[in-house]
């Protein structure tokens, strides 16, 4: 059978072909999430507002950063002078509980081992917790749970700020730190804001990496679950947490996915989109096709010992490019990547329907352009995410005559991180 037919009849069979989403439903699913997450009504979605306040200045001077990613720790001394943000010292590290379970008192000890360093002439600081977090009032903030795999005992429901600080000063650090924790997506944003020259209308942050995740202004008389977020204008920075978005069709590769996880029934946009879960659902898809004779008795014994990752998801959607797994034949190969192409497909057109959900909710007059500030290796490196992504968000705004451009930088997750501690 060719391998168009056979994967377009495989994923339709199991509900998981990308022409069975409804997306303009599904962007509605979205807005209607998104309100309800506002009002501390039942919600898959966190909408956590972040706290900081856009209007003023950032103040110059010197700044810690934490870059707590999905894979990588990333620790940074940044100085900001005459309109200059620059990164004086980094270093980066595995992240803390993705190679192994630690304690959150070994978390936080390592983070201050490493931060000590930095410390000298810093009185800002700054800590992106790229995992769902409930930023407080005081800017400290709350680890929700965990996602992206990591495992740390004890650390949701506890702050993040004031144990680090605690553990710098028994180990030594001079003087005191003021913290605030920030979202990634919302480091994301605010490097756009500060850094992207061309003219729009409205900013919102895209992480598409180990992890998914959005956030967007959000009226602040909408936020019911924070009423001081009123305090800081007529619009907040609400981080979604829209990695925990569940209304879309799902289909049985995705279902025996999500149960063999370490956290069944959650973030389930996240393990259709992700760098994380990519691989994992494309063997999972793999082997429905082996259970249906798709594949030749040769590559049915091969595939299962396949050691896949989001490099071969990214390979494998390359035209023309060298073959990863030579030992297939070409039928078997061919099928492969049509199966990967379509998988692909579909992450693309559910990104593209929650950034519309996001945009839609601005109700920006037609004309209006929309800055989508974006960050994520997954996002960056696979040939067909951002085009795809592209082309459905275009046609799911189409209506609205609001269009939105996608603005990457190097480093954005830092630099606005940065520029979140140097904010009052």
């Amino acid at each position: 059978m060719d391998a168009r037919k056979a994967a377009r009849e495989l994923l339709l069979r199991h509900s998981m072909h990308p022409e069975l989403l409804e997306l303009p439903a599904i962007v509605r699913d979205f807005r209607a999430e998104m309100l309800a997450g506002c009002r501390a009504k039942p919600s898959s979605l966190g909408m956590y507002p972040a706290y900081i306040n856009t209007a003023s200045a950032p103040a110059e001077g010197k700044v810690l950063v934490i870059d707590a990613g999905g894979t990588n720790l990333r620790l940074a001394r940044l100085s900001y002078k005459d309109g200059t943000l620059s990164i004086e010292e980094m270093k980066k590290r595995s992240m803390p509980g993705t190679g192994g379970a630690v304690t959150a008192d070994e978390f936080f000890r390592t983070l201050a081992e490493e931060l000590l360093p930095l410390c000298e002439e810093v009185e800002r600081a700054c800590f992106c917790f790229s995992y769902p977090s409930e930023v407080l009032p005081d800017g400290d903030g709350l680890a929700v749970r965990l996602t992206k795999e990591l495992c740390v005992e004890g650390l949701p429901g506890m702050r993040l700020c004031a144990p680090l600080e605690a553990e710098l000063v028994r180990l030594g650090a001079p003087g005191h730190r003021r913290w605030r924790v920030i979202n990634d997506t919302v480091s994301t944003q605010l490097c756009g804001m500060a850094q992207n020259t061309e003219p729009c209308d409205d900013h919102i942050g895209f992480i598409l990496g180990t992890g998914f995740n959005m956030c967007a202004n959000v009226d602040s008389a909408l936020l019911l679950k924070a009423p001081a977020a009123a305090g800081l204008g007529s619009s907040c920075i609400v981080n979604f947490e829209s990695g925990g978005f569940g209304r879309f069709p799902r289909g049985t590769a995705d279902r025996e996915l999500d149960a063999a996880s370490d956290a069944p029934g959650a973030q389930l946009v996240e393990k259709c989109i992700s760098g994380a879960y990519q691989a994992p659902l494309l063997r999972q898809t793999l082997l429905l096709a082996i259970r249906e004779g798709l594949f030749s008795a040769e590559a049915a014994a091969l595939i299962p010992s396949l050691s896949l990752t989001a490099a071969h998801v990214s390979a494998l959607a390359e035209e023309n490019a060298p073959c990863v797994f030579p030992a297939l034949s070409s039928a078997d190969y061919a099928l492969l990547q049509e199966l990967n192409r379509l998988l692909l497909e579909r992450s693309a057109m559910l990104a593209a329907a929650c950034l519309a959900a996001a945009v839609e909710s601005r109700e920006l007059p037609a004309g209006s352009r929309v800055c989508i500030c974006a960050d994520g290796t997954t996002f960056a490196r696979n040939p067909l995410l951002r085009p795809r992504t592209d082309f459905w968000l275009s046609e799911l705004l189409q209506p609205s005559g609001v269009r939105a451009f996608f603005y990457q930088v190097s480093d954005a997750t830092l630099l606005g991180t940065a520029y979140a501690a140097l904010l009052p």
